[in-house]
């Protein structure tokens, strides 16, 4: 009796014990997964004030819509990035920032601040839960269904709905007098930002996940010197103060490094020189500078930001187009290598040849079991007839009638 009751003892000591390390361990991950979504909630709602202090510099005249708006792209790309049982955490940062940070850089009137915090957190989780729906634990625009789905969902569908709703609001507490252009103003701006910001950040924390990588000294080269043309030709193209003879060739101009970037470094290459490029072009249509002297801002600033959103969605498209090309191209090279290293180190003797007769290739099993080389392969001496006929002096069926599916390449 003694000894069942000292091992029931026992055992309910090491259950005990059980449970108790495995509630530290829950404990111990809960605190490390909320501290860095903590962390990385409070960087969004920094990004998203500073953002936004910059955004006030990019107001259309006469209007409360900001020509450059990037905070709603930020929270996007952090929704996406985020399980969704931590959105409500980065939505409470940013509510933080919204109306305590934002009231010290700008003057924010009350119904104004409810209406824009309302209007930037719907915009990013309108555009979270569709692309969610569609494409699941998005990490990447890195093929065409997933630029697809990007562009028209985030970059169009979120944008158009919550600033319709934004807009109607605007007017019905008196902010705003025109309804439409609002609607188009707002949707062009938060789409510009989406197509382009979003991007980097997904593509940038990817990077940053698989560890960074080596930076080669000549890719960072090509980067810097893409980075200064386009940034001396957006500057002598939409920021001088005269508009001088060269200006409209200097329009043209910055198309080529647009390409260049796309070609050679993907979608971070797409979205950075057009969100460089943007940012100038709109800093002279606001300011009437360069080829925008002509027309009004409020003009200039929404055909721009048309063209800009234009730009940034083919390019992106074709930037996804060429990564999954060259994901796809990998794969096979993988999948080859790996082929053939089975192939040489396999124990049964193969060989591969094409429907002439013509032997393409054989491994070493092959080599050592009927004494051939590959010097015979290689000059052409050695055909599955010769094999056909050695095989058929012992008795061994012809593998062509036998096997004749296992061919390997088909005439031409």
């Amino acid at each position: 009796m003694n000894r069942s009751s000292d091992a029931w003892s026992t055992i309910r000591t090491v259950e005990v014990g059980s449970l108790a390390g495995l509630g530290r361990s829950f404990t111990r991950l809960f605190e490390g997964h909320l501290a860095r979504t903590l962390l990385a909630a409070a960087a969004v709602a920094v990004s998203y004030a500073a953002t936004a202090w910059l955004g006030t510099a990019y107001i259309f005249p006469g209007a409360r819509v900001s020509a450059l708006w990037l905070p709603n792209a930020i929270l996007l790309a952090a929704l996406l990035l985020a399980p969704r049982r931590d959105w409500w955490i980065y939505l409470a940062f940013v509510l933080c920032a919204h109306f305590l940070v934002l009231p010290l850089l700008v003057r924010l009137p009350p119904e104004r601040a409810v209406i824009g915090y309302v209007g930037n957190s719907a915009t990013a989780v309108v555009g979270a839960l569709a692309l969610s729906a569609f494409v699941p634990d998005i990490r990447r625009i890195d093929s065409l269904r997933t630029a697809i789905a990007f562009i028209l969902l985030a970059g169009i569908f979120a944008p158009l709905c919550t600033s319709l709703l934004v807009a109607a609001a605007a007017v019905a507490v008196g902010i705003s007098t025109t309804f439409w252009w609002t609607t188009i103003a707002r949707s062009l701006s938060n789409a510009f930002a989406i197509l382009t910001l979003v991007p980097l950040i997904l593509h940038g924390t990817a990077w940053l996940r698989r560890g960074g990588g080596t930076i080669h000294s000549a890719r960072a080269t090509e980067a810097s010197v893409l980075a200064i043309v386009l940034a001396t030709l957006g500057i002598l193209a939409f920021v001088p103060d005269r508009y001088n003879d060269l200006s409209p060739a200097l329009l043209y101009a910055p198309f080529a490094i647009l390409v260049w970037g796309t070609v050679r470094f993907g979608v971070p290459g797409a979205c950075a020189p057009v969100l460089l490029l943007g940012v100038l072009a709109t800093w002279g249509a606001l300011n009437q500078t360069g080829p925008f002297a002509a027309h009004s801002p409020a003009d200039n600033t929404v055909a721009l930001l048309l063209f800009l959103v234009v730009t940034s969605g083919s390019l992106l498209l074709l930037a996804a187009v060429l990564e999954e090309r060259q994901s796809l191209q990998e794969s096979g090279t993988a999948s080859e290598a790996r082929f053939r290293t089975i192939f040489a180190h396999s124990i049964v003797p193969t060989v591969i040849w094409h429907a002439d007769g013509r032997v393409l290739d054989a491994n070493e099993s092959f080599f050592r079991l009927t004494g051939y080389d590959r010097a015979d392969l290689s000059s052409g001496r050695l055909a599955t007839r010769d094999l056909i006929a050695r095989a058929g002096s012992v008795g061994v069926p012809d593998p062509l009638r036998a096997a004749p599916d296992l061919n390997t390449e088909v005439p031409l």
